[in-house]
């Protein structure tokens, strides 16, 4: 099992995953520092969200020699694993702004719902997108230091537990199809992977202790006010009300120029 919620002995190095330019390195080096500040009361939340603003601005702005142009912006956009990390970012730091207290800027908005849209995935923060699609080696998160270094874990705590489950799930579903066949004469492929199973299972409820009973309360305070329902886009979600566990209904809603649009189906998200 993997050793997670301890202080790491050496600095972990990056391997960088940045689809857009400036963003993306804005979201992972500066945007966690910057919420910091608003939480400690150090910076105004309106001051905040206009620097998120003129992040994004100087992407769409033709005289920056960051502009992403039309083409670069429709490689994103339909590349799977470059549009999800690029989503993430983008979902993140409107997270960050409206659980500040501000609202995003229209821009932002817009852009998650075109990428959201695109990827078929409803336009606010999801389970898999913090989990499965954050980067293990370029993690994102809205905090830094020891307090970031837990909520790294934590999404990695998820993801190493879905690991386990999805091979305890096929190790479980493969020895069914051998019973349902009557082919009781392979018995022991069979307790073989009824043991994995079970092994698989045992790995899963480790990482969900180490959870409970390893990581700082304190530290989860504070990150999960991230991971709350959206308070601007009418969102009642699944949220984490402690590790590992969650309520599993959500209704959520599109903008439309800056104006709520409401939809509603399923979906993991915290």
């Amino acid at each position: 099992m993997e050793e997670l919620f301890r202080e790491p002995s050496h600095q972990i190095k990056r391997i960088p995953f940045r689809p857009l330019p400036y963003i993306s390195d804005f979201v992972v080096e500066k945007f966690p520092l910057l919420l910091q500040d608003v939480r400690e009361g150090k910076m105004d939340a309106e001051l905040f969200a206009e620097i998120c603003t003129t992040v994004i601005q100087r992407l769409w702005d033709k005289n920056s020699h960051l502009h992403l142009s039309h083409d670069n912006f429709a490689k994103i956009l339909l590349h799977p694993t470059i549009r999800g990390v690029a989503l993430l970012d983008l979902k993140i730091m409107e997270m960050g702004i409206v659980h500040s207290g501000v609202m995003p800027s229209k821009l932002l908005t817009q852009l998650i719902d075109e990428f959201s849209y695109a990827a078929e995935l409803p336009p606010m923060l999801t389970y898999e997108e913090i989990v499965l699609v954050n980067p293990s080696r370029d993690w994102r998160t809205f905090t830094f230091g020891s307090i970031g270094h837990t909520e790294r874990d934590f999404y990695l705590a998820h993801a190493r537990s879905e690991e386990h489950m999805e091979q305890a799930i096929n190790a479980l579903k493969e020895s069914i199809r051998l019973l349902l066949f009557h082919d009781s004469k392979r018995h022991y492929q069979i307790k073989g992977l009824i043991d994995r199973t079970a092994v698989q299972l045992s790995e899963l409820v480790g990482y969900i202790g180490k959870m409970r009973t390893t990581m700082s309360g304190e530290h989860f305070t504070i990150f999960r006010q991230y991971l709350n329902s959206h308070p601007i886009r009418g969102v009642v979600s699944p949220v984490f009300l402690q590790p590992g566990k969650m309520i599993p209904e959500t209704h959520y809603t599109y903008s439309k120029e800056n104006k709520m649009v409401g939809l509603k189906g399923p979906s993991a998200t915290f």
